[in-house]
């Protein structure tokens, strides 16, 4: 930064870039089943819920703000979301 004699903007640019000067992948609009899914599943846990598909697989995203929120899907996820633990 000193060497380069880089202001503040300019070394947040920098190092905002990804190695090898690449730009990051397009993404491609979610079909609307993938959004409807992303709907339901928001709604049924009452949080923010994003779904991504990848060569390799996909990714869901359940975002939360409190611990508490977080214990609830685990506690949904562990129990069935009755209270009633699923047979393996």
């Amino acid at each position: 930064m000193v060497r380069r004699n880089l202001n503040v903007r300019q070394t947040e640019k920098l190092a905002s870039r990804k190695p090898g000067g690449r730009k990051p992948p397009t993404r491609t609009p979610k079909d609307a089943d993938t959004l409807a899914l992303e709907r339901d599943l928001t709604n049924l846990l009452g949080l923010k819920v994003d779904i991504d598909f990848g060569p390799a697989g996909g990714k869901l995203t359940i975002q939360y703000k409190t611990l508490e929120q977080l214990d609830g899907v685990l506690n949904r996820l562990s129990h069935g979301g009755n209270g009633i633990r699923e047979p393996a």
